[in-house]
Order: C-alpha cells, then structure tokens, then sequence
C-alpha cells in the first residue's frame, strides 16, 4: 500500500528502470536508508518526463537502476531490507510533515 510506479508504461519505459514513489515519505530517507547498507540507488528520474504532474511524487520517490552487474540476489536482498525501511520509516512518518 501507498507503493506507486512512476512514468510510462509499455515500449516507452526503461527496461532496467524502476522509478516507484512512496506515498507519506521522502524518497532521500530511503535512499539514505539503503546506502547504509550498501545499496546503491537514487531520487528523482532518469528522463525528463514528469512524475504525474504531481511534485510530492517526486520528493517521495527512487530510483532503482539495473546494470549489467546486476544478480537476481541484489534484487533479493533490496526486497528483503526494504519493507523493513519502509516500516521503520512510517513509524517516524510525521516527521516529514515538518519538512515535506
């Protein structure tokens, strides 16, 4: 819940390109979250389309990029940290309420 894909769909979308925006936190949390595990990922787009129109979805969103260097375990172990993420970002969630 509160998870939303960011940008076109089908033949226009970047094949090693996710770009999902997170509804009530800052996509720089998560970023920061992430890189203190040593996962590697971004804010903001990767092209100059604009994120619905709507600027709270980019501020809440990120960027995860595959490369050739990329294994199916990297995968797994985002998805395994970042619920925990997630989780333990909600819980503080008013906080962005002072910054957002």
């Amino acid at each position: 819940p509160g998870v939303r894909l960011n940008g076109p769909g089908g033949e226009f979308r970047l094949a090693n390109n996710v770009n999902v925006s997170f509804d009530g936190l800052l996509g720089e949390q998560i970023v920061l979250e992430l890189d203190a595990l040593g996962i590697s990922v971004s804010t903001g787009s990767a092209c100059s389309i604009p994120a619905r129109n709507d600027p709270r979805a980019i501020i809440n969103s990120v960027r995860f990029s595959l490369g050739p260097e990329t294994r199916k375990k990297d995968l797994g172990d985002v998805l395994k940290v970042l619920p925990k993420i997630l989780e333990k970002l909600n819980s503080v969630r008013g906080l962005n309420t002072i910054i957002s």
